[in-house]
């Protein structure tokens, strides 16, 4: 069995499929002029990816710091 492919999780081919899925409704729904539908949100946006860089960052220079806090910056 591939326990890769149950659930459809973050990283699985079938979680995959659905970011892919909810991408295209936004797009089609962008070029109706139309709201895309509320479901259609599984995929990350521009501002996840630069939310986790900067938690990524925050956690090196608290590692450096031996375990300081450090806030996050965003």
């Amino acid at each position: 069995m591939n326990w890769g492919l149950i659930g459809g999780g973050e990283g699985s081919q079938i979680g995959a499929t659905h970011r892919i899925a909810d991408i295209a409704e936004h797009l089609r729904a962008r070029r109706e002029g139309r709201d895309p539908c509320p479901l259609a949100l599984s995929y990350p946006t521009a501002t996840d990816g630069l939310h986790g860089i900067a938690s990524v960052q925050a956690a090196v220079e608290s590692a450096k710091a031996h375990g300081t806090w450090i806030p996050v910056r965003c």
